[in-house]
Order: structure tokens, then C-alpha cells, then sequence
């Protein structure tokens, strides 16, 4: 197999692909990756929620502060403080061993748990059965919050798709229908077709780069750079064929306009193509009439030829 037939085929499916769809949902989801690299900055958070939390309005300092940010899983991390706050309400930093019984506020001697648990339990040290339940209790976490941040992604992405798609069917299709080649109905089916293509594609792509970044979050950081220039390749893609669609619409509405035009506007409207950059109209003008080049209109000349040409009305006695 030949280059040129590769190439054939890659064209070709490129061709059915829902472009507009595809470019949607790399952009929304390439935005959700930048978030996600933003929130598990520790920069970016907020200490004093880990400064006192479980302390006892004693300060741990920054560093120990970090360590129990840490300490959350890093899919929940990701997709931002406010989610963190919320699937934390209702949990408390446990001691692992009580802080009444020595155990330190450190955080290798503690764990997000329910903070019924935690306060019924007294001045008992935890077991590794209850660490390993508050272990489990906040990977559900972690797992309740990716899921809503995909589906709330994926909606995003099939909502915009769906916009940009339909706009797209619309000039598309309907130069279709205005070349004569479908009828009206056929028309709006492939409007409809095209639309729900592009927002399911859109919903695909982003759902899908969430997913996978929220799996396996040491990827994320790696994942954002690499999705950067498959967005720019697909808004690319959708703008060769906005232009090629707005250059079809140019065509088919200059034939009528070069009919129905009077007689001034003939010869503007037929105008050849500019052989140099920046060509005026006076210059297109100009050429097509075959008047040399250089050559500058004189107005003056122009008035007093006008006045020659056009007959003078009788002075009234």
C-alpha cells in the first residue's frame, strides 16, 4: 500500500468524522485538565483548613499541614476545593492514637473519618479495621466526585458540541438545499443527524479525558500538555471548514446578485481576481479597461468633461 492510498483513507475518515464534536470536547476537556493540574498545586490551596483541623487550636505548621492535604485522595484533590469540602462535611481528622493519650497531631497519627465514629470512639485508639474503613470511606469519596465532575464535563461538552454542531449543519446543509441537491426535509434530518453526532462526540471525548485523568491522576500534568496541540489541530480542522463552507455560500450568492444587479455594479461585480496584494477597486477598475497602470483620476478633468457632455439649462427670463 502506496502512500497516496493511506492518505486516501485517512482523508476519508476524516471526512466522517464529527469534527466539530471532536474539537468540542478536547477543548472542554483539555480546560478540565488545566483545573485539575491547578488544584492538586498545594500553592493553590488553602492552609488554614489543615492547619487546626483536628488539632485542637493547636498550629501543626505548614508542613504537616501539607501532609494532611496529602492525605486525601488525589482524584478528589483534583477536582477542586469546593468538591473537597464537600465530600469532607460531616468527617473529622481522627486521632489514630487519642491526643488525650499522648498521640501527636502529626499526620501519620491521623484520618478523615465519620465523625460519629470519631467522637463515640472516646479515648480508644483506632483499630486497623476502622483504618481501613475510613480508608475506604474516602476513596468513595474520591470515586462519587469524579463520577459527578465527569458527567458534569460531559454534559458541558455535548451542550457546546451540540451549538457549535448545529450551526455548522445549518450552513452546510442548507447550501445543499439551496444548490437544489436535497429537498427541505431531508435537509433538516441531516441537521438533526449532524447535531446529536456532534453531541455525543463532544460528550465522549471530554467524559472520556476526565475519566482517564481522575484514574490515574500522576498522568494528569503530562495529559494537559499533550492535549494542548489536539485542541489547536481541531479548531484548525473547524475553521477550514467554516472558510470552505463560507467560500460555497459566496458563490452561490454572487451568481444572483451578478444577474439581477443594474448595470453599475456589472462591471465591479465582475471584476478579475487582484494580481498583487492590497489591488484597490479603482485599480481592478482600471485594468480591466485596459488604462495603464499608475494612471490617477482627475476629478477636475472628470467635471469639466461632464459639463461639456451635459446639455446647460435655459436661463429662466
Amino acid at each position: 500500500m502506496n502512500l497516496k492510498v493511506i492518505e486516501k483513507q485517512i482523508r476519508r475518515l476524516v471526512s466522517h468524522l464529527p469534527i466539530p464534536g471532536f474539537t468540542v470536547g478536547v477543548a472542554v476537556g483539555h480546560g478540565a485538565l488545566s483545573n485539575f493540574v491547578a488544584n492538586l498545586n498545594w500553592a493553590n490551596a488553602d492552609p488554614t483548613k489543615y492547619l487546626y483541623v483536628g488539632a485542637h487550636g493547636i498550629s501543626r505548621g505548614m508542613e504537616e499541614a501539607h501532609r494532611i492535604w496529602q492525605t486525601i485522595p488525589e482524584s478528589l484533590r483534583a477536582t477542586g476545593p469546593d468538591a473537597v469540602a464537600k465530600h469532607l462535611a460531616g468527617l473529622d481528622w481522627s486521632h489514630v492514637v487519642p491526643f488525650s493519650a499522648g498521640g501527636s497531631n502529626d499526620a501519620s497519627n491521623g484520618i478523615f473519618e465519620s465523625a460519629g465514629l470519631n467522637r463515640g470512639r472516646g479515648a480508644r485508639a483506632m483499630t486497623r479495621n476502622e483504618i481501613r474503613a475510613a480508608q475506604q470511606v474516602l476513596q468513595g469519596k474520591a470515586f462519587s466526585a469524579a463520577l459527578s465532575t465527569t458527567a458534569s464535563r460531559m454534559f458541558a461538552g455535548a451542550v457546546v458540541a451540540a451549538a457549535t454542531g448545529c450551526v455548522l449543519a445549518i450552513l452546510e446543509q442548507g447550501l445543499e438545499w439551496q444548490r437544489g441537491r436535497i429537498d427541505r426535509e431531508e435537509m433538516f434530518r441531516r441537521i438533526a443527524r449532524e447535531t446529536g453526532r456532534s453531541a455525543g462526540s463532544g460528550a465522549a471525548v471530554s467524559g472520556l479525558m476526565v475519566a482517564v485523568a481522575l484514574a490515574f491522576p500522576p498522568l494528569i500534568p503530562l495529559a494537559a500538555h499533550l492535549m494542548l496541540p489536539l485542541a489547536v489541530m481541531g479548531f484548525c480542522a473547524t475553521g477550514h471548514k467554516v472558510v470552505r463552507i463560507g467560500v460555497a455560500w459566496y458563490e452561490v450568492l454572487r451568481e444572483p446578485c451578478v444577474r439581477q444587479a443594474p448595470s453599475t455594479f456589472q462591471s465591479v461585480l465582475a471584476l478579475p481576481p487582484p494580481t498583487r496584494d492590497h489591488e484597490s477597486i479603482a485599480d481592478q477598475m482600471a485594468r480591466l479597461k485596459g488604462i495603464p497602470a499608475g494612471y490617477r483620476f482627475d476629478a477636475t478633468e472628470w467635471n469639466r468633461k461632464e459639463e461639456l457632455r451635459s446639455p446647460r439649462p435655459e436661463k429662466m427670463l
